[in-house]
């Protein structure tokens, strides 16, 4: 079977194929004071997830995804 609308992304080269995607971010460290993470990916730069957050930027470090997932948009 096929992975779905909300597959998980495991490698930093899987956030590249879908830039532009709306994902599901769980860190292992706090990032704006959450763990939990939802936002489009803007970009992709060195080990560096680039998401945007409504008009803001934040930017995690891959190392600290705990986990990823694509979010189905209707």
């Amino acid at each position: 079977s096929s992975p779905g609308l909300e597959r998980p992304l495991k490698k930093l080269a899987d956030f590249s194929r879908f830039t532009g995607n709306l994902v599901a971010i769980s860190t292992f460290a706090p990032y704006d004071g959450k763990k939990n993470i939802t936002g489009r990916i803007a970009a992709v730069r060195d080990d560096n997830i680039i998401l945007d957050l409504e008009g803001k930027e934040l930017t995690i470090n891959y190392s600290q995804v705990a986990s990823a997932r694509l979010k189905a948009e209707f």
